[in-house]
């Protein structure tokens, strides 16, 4: 056998004395209470979640979607010229008789992205979904806190020095140990070194 699988065998032979003799029981235990104690690598909060907003506006008015200051328009969720049934509280549906198709599409164009928007309400913005009917405008939304972009720092490049030739180190002789130490105690080394 060469010295490389003889040192291999060795080592077999010193670990399987020290499960023989060692409590390792305890051990696992300590470091399972560690790593369940460790603390958190994450420092990022969670988002907070995101608040539905709801305006509504007769026909003739106008209608201003607006967000607190930093926060933008994300998603227009619900937008209906026409005669849209329900509430701000209890949610929104389209009424399919009177309702406006390019409601939601007109007021995300004007409005996604910005802090705050104002819709003039009415047949000219929207169409005239009912003739003769009265109208208004029913919009959900959500804001969500405005996204800075941080520059991202240029990587520094420096001059590397060719490598230079270095000296082989020297092969040398260690002596074999007479004990080695664990933490059961000392065990003789004599009968594991040849």
């Amino acid at each position: 056998m060469g010295r490389y699988a003889n040192r291999v065998l060795i080592l077999l032979a010193v670990l399987s004395t020290l499960l023989v003799s060692c409590d390792f029981k305890s051990v696992s235990q300590n470091y399972t209470l560690k790593s369940l104690t460790s603390p958190s690598t994450s420092s990022t909060p969670a988002p907070a979640p995101m608040a539905l907003n709801c305006v509504k506006a007769p026909e003739h008015q106008s209608i201003s979607v607006s967000c607190p200051p930093d926060q933008v328009v994300k998603v227009i969720g619900f937008a209906s010229y026409g005669t849209p049934l329900g509430s701000c509280d209890s949610g929104w549906a389209v009424d399919p008789v009177c309702h406006a198709p390019q409601s939601k599409s007109a007021i995300e164009s004007r409005c996604v992205g910005q802090n705050r928007c104002a819709i003039e309400v009415n047949n000219e913005t929207f169409s005239d979904p009912c003739s003769g009917s009265s109208k208004w405008l029913a919009v959900q939304y959500t804001c969500e806190p405005v996204v800075t972009a941080t520059p991202t720092p240029r990587p520094v490049t420096t001059a590397t020095p060719a490598p230079t030739a270095t000296p082989r180190p020297v092969a040398t002789a260690t002596p074999a140990p007479t004990a080695i130490p664990t933490a059961c105690g000392v065990i003789p080394a004599a009968k594991y070194f040849v």
